[in-house]
């Protein structure tokens, strides 16, 4: 959502900020006046005096309210000064807070500004068509039945369209492929992204099962446990370790001989 007070700079009406402009727009900045206009500018300015952050003394290189150089002692925040490039927004949110615009060496000033966000007609168009996609497409029907990261659960019809349409690779990125073979399956649980349980009915006649259960053992799973996770119930299961460890030899991997 933007904001009503907003300014949308028309990019052909900026122009450079001329030397003897400073007085003049460093006194509307601290004025809060300079608003419509808006500008992007390289000042010199004091941090407000009543910030909550202490005063921290750092050494470095910075340019002084004379547009020099000079390498010493800065204090960057309570009663701190100094030099950054900033938009006149934020300008005027340090002034707002209690700052002071001290100097403006350089910039840019936009005379004009857009009377609505210049992107709103895209987000209009956009948002008409995906609704149109929606209503021709099927979206409102209930004909995607899961979906996580890279996987997505549709009906068969509608992989016919994909594969027509030249969007099924097997080794291609950005395109579908069918884990499942040219089977369906005939019972789901999807419990969570990447925790599934199927029952495929393969061409040939054959029920075959496909567990999913991301950072968990597929053999160490079974279809019970599915069937507890879905009626709100813990499961838990231990595994054999292929380490040990010990407060003297740390963690060791036993050979294969003595597992």
């Amino acid at each position: 959502m933007s904001d009503l007070d907003s300014e949308y700079p028309k990019a052909e009406s900026g122009r450079p900020v001329l030397p003897e402009e400073n007085k003049e727009l460093v006194k509307l900045f601290n004025e809060q006046k300079f608003r419509p206009r808006t500008a992007i500018l390289k000042v010199w300015f004091q941090y407000p005096t009543n910030m909550f952050f202490q005063p921290i003394p750092a050494k470095d290189t910075f340019t002084n309210k004379e547009g020099n150089k000079e390498t010493g002692t800065k204090i960057r925040f309570r009663n701190g000064f100094f030099s950054e490039v900033l938009t006149s927004v934020d300008i005027q949110e340090i002034v707002k807070a209690g700052g002071r615009i001290i100097r403006i060496f350089d910039g840019i000033v936009y005379e004009e500004n857009f009377k609505t966000p210049p992107y709103g007609d895209y987000i209009l168009i956009s948002r008409d068509l995906r609704n149109k996609y929606k209503r021709e497409d099927g979206f409102y029907k209930p004909e995607i039945y899961y979906t996580d990261t890279d996987s997505l659960y549709i009906s068969s019809s509608n992989w016919d369209k994909l594969n027509e349409a030249g969007l099924v690779f097997e080794n291609d990125y950005c395109k579908g492929k069918n884990d499942y073979g040219d089977g369906g399956i005939i019972y789901g649980l999807y419990l969570a992204p990447k925790v599934k349980y199927n029952i495929i009915l393969t061409s040939d006649g054959i029920l075959k099962e496909k567990k999913t259960f991301k950072g968990y053992s597929n053999d160490k799973i079974s279809v019970e446990d599915y069937i507890r996770l879905a009626s709100g119930h813990d499961v838990t299961n231990e595994f054999k370790k292929p380490w040990e460890k010990s407060f003297t030899n740390g963690v060791v991997i036993p050979k294969d001989g003595d597992k």
